[in-house]
């Protein structure tokens, strides 16, 4: 298996070390706003990329981004690490666990 669940307890843990800010995390609800917000509360600026036709993509179901043009706009303007990748989805808020595949490299499979 290229993946492994892994509970939104660990994923908050994770981000909490990567910004360095361990001791203010009430507000983190893993979603993009609130991750953007508590970089910014620890001091570090994010490099976002707007995704266009959200609306169309992931509202109304008209379009649809392959998994190339999603790679391209999530890494856009950093390189991704080959290391582990945590990945949140709609889905993962149902039961709060998340995705951690062990190896970017192994992304393309995933999403397939």
């Amino acid at each position: 298996m290229i993946y492994e669940k892994i509970s939104f307890t660990i994923v908050r843990q994770l981000v909490e070390r990567i910004f360095e800010n361990e001791n203010n995390s009430a507000d983190l609800k893993l979603t993009p706003d609130s991750i953007h917000r508590f970089a910014e509360f620890s001091g570090v600026q994010l490099k976002w990329r707007p995704i266009l036709n959200w609306v169309n993509c992931f509202e109304s179901n008209t379009y649809e981004y392959t998994d190339q043009d999603f790679l391209e706009i999530a890494f856009a303007k950093v390189k991704p690490s080959r290391g582990q990748t945590i990945i949140v989805t709609d889905e993962c808020f149902k039961d709060k666990m998340a995705f951690s595949i062990h190896s970017f490299n192994d992304m393309i499979q995933f999403m397939d």
